[in-house]
């Protein structure tokens, strides 16, 4: 779609964030479409806008505004992150977004008309169609949790609403996504309470240039150092110079290759005593890019003297 025959207004959405009261007041005389990492991604508008847009069918095909409201409608759909469906009082389908036609499978000129049974047989004795119809007769909206009904088995979160009058706008999300993401956080916290209960281990996380983003409290205990002096260095500025090349090396291939990576090095602690540590590297990539290095770090002192006590 053309932004120009849509706002002539764009910011990304870090400038929105700073100053939301200055765009807020721009998208009330124009749309602003909101961009992330230079893609648009929303539309700011007003409620009068939206709702000229709601009612824009009605005015008339021909008429200028029509095509400008009925443009920014589907602009407005084509960027939302759940599934979008229109139907009828019939439960025939008069909208849909792009997500929707990847969920169904269909392009949305092939969905429209058809009646929402024909694509999931067994939703007229499911749950949704008795929340659609309850939506239908009193106008009041409706969230809840079913099975779909097309892919046999991924849960789904719907909420349903009165739309356009005599229709029913529903908002969908596969909930797989979600529960996965719970899952690995449940992981994660895991793996995190198992490093913490071992005094010889500790994480830290590191930029992709090898500055210290994060460090637990164990690794501030290894280094004597708090975690807001920790915060403004390098890790190669803690390092012993002659090991800083090592470091360098292996942070280099780790970036390079994407391989974990393991390596020894000596640690200088604020009160100047030396540690010997084991890097334990692995990248955390976003879109085959890596963005910051997790580091599990092993005291080889401490680690070595328990071994001498057993």
């Amino acid at each position: 779609m053309n932004r120009q025959a849509l706002s002539n207004h764009s910011a990304s959405a870090a400038e929105i964030s700073r100053n939301f009261g200055k765009w807020q007041s721009m998208a009330m005389m124009s749309p602003v479409v909101i961009t992330h990492h230079g893609r648009d991604r929303l539309i700011l508008t007003s409620v009068e806008e939206f709702e000229a847009t709601r009612q824009a069918p009605d005015a008339g095909a021909d008429h200028p505004s029509v095509h400008g409201a009925s443009s920014l409608l589907r602009a407005v759909l084509g960027q939302l992150r759940e599934s979008f469906m229109v139907f009828d009082s019939a439960m025939k389908i008069v909208d849909a977004n792009p997500l929707a036609e990847l969920f169904v499978g269909l392009p949305r000129e092939q969905m429209i008309g058809k009646d929402l049974r024909d694509l999931a047989p067994g939703t007229a004795d499911s749950i949704a169609w008795s929340h659609y119809k309850r939506v239908l007769n009193t106008g009041e909206p409706i969230e809840f949790f079913m099975r779909s009904a097309i892919h046999k088995g991924p849960k789904i979160f719907v909420r349903a609403f009165p739309y356009d009058g005599d229709c029913v706008g529903v908002l969908f999300t596969n909930m797989l996504a979600l529960e996965e993401a719970k899952h690995f956080q449940k992981r994660a916290e895991s793996y995190k309470a198992a490093v913490e209960a071992d005094p010889s281990l500790a994480m830290i996380r590191l930029n992709a240039r090898g500055g210290i983003e994060e460090v637990d409290p164990a690794f501030c205990k290894m280094t004597a150092f708090s975690s807001a002096q920790l915060d403004t260095l390098m890790l190669i500025d803690i390092v012993h110079p002659s090991d800083r090349s090592i470091l360098t090396r292996t942070l280099n291939n780790l970036i390079r290759d994407g391989v974990a990576q393991t390596t020894t090095v000596t640690v200088v602690a604020r009160d100047g005593s030396e540690k010997r540590l084991r890097l334990n590297m692995s990248a955390a990539t976003d879109e085959l890019v890596p963005e910051e290095v997790i580091v599990c770090v092993v005291d080889l002192d401490t680690l070595c003297g328990e071994k001498a006590r057993a």
